[in-house]
């Protein structure tokens, strides 16, 4: 379910114009999986086409200056208990993945709150995508939440329905492949790359030979 600082709602089916909008932003990705980085600042890559990431999505990182969310009773719960499951539960059942991508572009503390939730989201994988540019373009010290929230979304069962998207999915994989070829970031976070890139291929034919195999087991 998706909704917004208000409450719970259902997911909007996705029109043919929105669809060929997402098809066009997975194609940058693409190009971006390729190599096409046009600067880099403070650690941060930056991609044409592509959202910048939020400011501040590193451990024990401050709620930032002017945040919209900070004050929301359901929030602030999970600012005060960043690890409490059943907090964590409520906010991502009640914001759904729309409500938390909002929350994850605040950064900072309310950012990291809602990669933390995100798994959670009944809807969760529609925010791959997004996920997908932050790892593309993050610095070195911001991709562990991050890995750790799409490495949460790989491991929800399947469930008995059309996929949500497919196109953010694959994307998050090129994404992940990207990262774990990067010779500038430590090799554990290159390792764990590889390793949440195998679960996605587990969930769809991704091309698994495309991943660095130094970090292979013997």
């Amino acid at each position: 379910m998706s909704a917004g600082p208000g409450g719970a709602g259902r997911p909007a089916a996705a029109r043919p114009g929105a669809l060929r909008r997402r098809g066009a932003r997975w194609a940058v990705l693409a190009a971006a999986a390729a190599g096409v980085v046009l600067s880099c600042r403070g650690g941060e890559r930056r991609v044409a086409g592509l959202t910048p990431p939020p400011a501040d999505l590193v451990p024990s990182a401050a709620v930032r200056p002017g945040s919209s969310l900070a004050g929301v009773e359901r929030w602030q719960r999970v600012l005060a208990e960043p690890d409490d499951p059943v907090e964590l539960d409520r906010l991502a059942t009640a914001e759904g993945a729309s409500g938390l991508l909002a929350g994850l572009e605040e950064g900072g503390a309310v950012g990291l709150a809602a990669l933390r939730a995100l798994p959670r989201a009944d809807d969760a994988e529609v925010a791959l995508g997004r996920l997908a540019e932050i790892l593309l373009q993050a610095a070195p010290p911001a991709l562990p939440p991050v890995l750790d929230a799409v490495e949460g979304v790989a491991l929800r069962p399947l469930a008995q329905r059309e996929r949500l998207d497919p196109l953010g999915q694959h994307a998050a994989f090129d994404a992940l492949v990207v990262v774990a070829k990067r010779g500038d970031l430590p090799k554990p976070t290159r390792a764990r790359a590889v390793s949440v890139a195998r679960l996605l291929a587990q969930r769809a034919p991704y091309d698994a030979r495309l991943l660095p195999t130094e970090f292979d087991p013997p």
